[in-house]
């Protein structure tokens, strides 16, 4: 368990902030105070661990140097996925720990565009933050997400405040901040290590996206067929003789041939597009059953199922290999639902009541596990597979060196060379060593490594 210190907070005076293209998306802005639950189907982004009542330990920071700047969360080399939206759709609330009475800070949405770069699609209104560390500000507003995007802060002081002694997090900043539309920008990483640790406290409420309706067009077509009619007379001949005795007299009647032919046409065929407005309905699914099926069904990206395209909602048996290492499932069994991203898994359930869902890490060759990847302590950090969930519901994911049990809860599962790291976003996991047979209680804002 991570051990977390208290900092004192040495807040430095407020200074004018430039924040370029706030009005994009800021209708209808206005701040609503904490609130006891978050709004009705909506999916959160961000660590989830800003508290509803007392004071966690805090550290304020200045890695902006006092100039205005673009907050961003990172984790080790890339940028922290909890901040990451897991859906399209719509912010349609924001919070933060601010710990800075009458300072200023408005939500950003940066879109990643590949080579670490990002843009910036989209900018709260600016508030005015009261400084409570005991509760979090939180505000209403509209802001289009897409799956990936992620949320940072634009602050106008450099007395923010993060929660400290968090493993493995920094906060990153573009300075200044970055304007709506402008070219695509590499965060900058702070100087030092006086912010290794610090979490940035903000999280928002995102509504996915409405299910689309489309257009059809459909083509009624009616064909006469032609039809020709032949009247035909035949002739016919019919040829007498008489003979005498001195006189041969030949008779010939002959019949007119008459020919009578009578064609008759139906115009072409006539084609009439007349189109339709429908809307497609879901592909209905049966629901889950213990211990056999699953349902399924893509959320953003590519996710495949047993190494075919999960292209629509399906169900699926238990024993089946997901793999969402560049997309977001949804997974639904008899014990829950949640979203599953990040890494491949498979899927397991006994038939017994009151058992969990198990979700299998997929295990990676410890081939890879060789001293070029040791850290700078000797400590082989290779990560070899890793699986992101976040769920209601009652389910365990399973590493090479422990296993991960949970009910309604953030986490990340990652199998590295050096051990199973279970990494908790919100709520408390049951971290199982398998080697050791403990169980250890690992709450929001911490992590705990099993070694080999």
């Amino acid at each position: 368990m991570i051990r977390v210190h208290r900092f004192g907070l040495g807040f430095a005076s407020c200074c004018v902030i430039l924040l370029l293209g706030a009005s994009l998306g800021a209708a209808h802005e206005s701040r609503t105070g904490s609130r006891a639950a978050q709004p009705a189907g909506s999916m959160t982004i961000g660590p989830a661990t800003l508290p509803a009542s007392g004071t966690p330990a805090f550290a304020n920071t200045s890695s902006c140097q006092g100039i205005a700047c673009t907050y961003v969360q990172w984790q080790g080399t890339s940028a922290d996925a909890a901040y990451a939206s897991p859906v399209d759709g719509t912010i349609v609330e924001w919070r933060i720990m601010s710990g800075s009475g009458g300072g200023k800070a408005a939500l950003r949405i940066l879109r990643p565009v590949g080579g670490g770069k990002y843009m910036a699609v989209g900018t709260s209104a600016s508030q005015t933050l009261t400084g409570n560390n005991a509760a979090p500000d939180a505000f209403t507003t509209s802001l289009a997400v897409k799956a990936g995007d992620l949320i940072g802060v634009d602050n106008a002081t450099d007395a923010l405040i993060f929660r400290s002694g968090v493993s493995g997090e920094t906060p990153y900043y573009f300075t200044p901040p970055l304007a709506d539309g402008a070219a695509a920008a590499v965060p900058t990483a702070p100087v030092g290590t006086k912010d290794a640790g610090l979490q940035l406290e903000v999280d928002a409420y995102v509504i996915p996206a409405a299910s689309t309706t489309s257009t059809t067009s459909t083509t009624s077509t009616t064909s006469t067929t032609s039809t020709t009619s032949t009247t035909s007379t035949t002739t016919t001949t019919a040829s007498t003789t008489t003979t005498a005795t001195s006189t041969t007299t030949t008779t010939t009647a002959s019949t007119t041939t008459t020919a009578t032919s009578t064609s008759t046409t139906t115009p072409a065929p006539t084609t009439t597009a007349t189109p339709t407005t429908t809307t497609v309905p879901a592909v209905p699914v049966a629901p889950p059953v213990r211990g056999q099926k699953v349902d399924v069904k893509t959320v953003s990206g590519t996710v495949s199922v047993n190494g075919a395209p999960l292209t629509v909602g399906t169900q699926i048996p238990v024993g089946a290999l997901v793999d969402a290492t560049h997309g977001t499932v949804r997974l639904e069994s008899v014990n829950g639902a949640g979203n599953f991203y990040g890494g491949a898994f498979r899927v397991s359930e006994s038939r017994a009541a009151g058992t969990p869902t198990r979700l299998q890490l997929r295990l990676g060759s410890r081939a890879a596990c060789s001293t070029k990847h040791r850290g700078p302590a000797g400590t082989p950090r290779k990560v070899l597979d890793s699986l992101w969930g976040n769920v209601k519901g009652t389910f365990v994911t399973r590493g090479r060196y422990a296993s991960a049990a949970v009910r309604g809860t953030k986490w990340h599962t990652v199998d590295r060379c050096d051990g199973t790291l279970v990494a908790v976003s919100r709520g408390v996991v049951a971290v199982r060593d398998l080697k050791r047979k403990t169980t250890t209680n690992v709450r929001a804002g911490h992590q705990l490594l099993v070694k080999p």
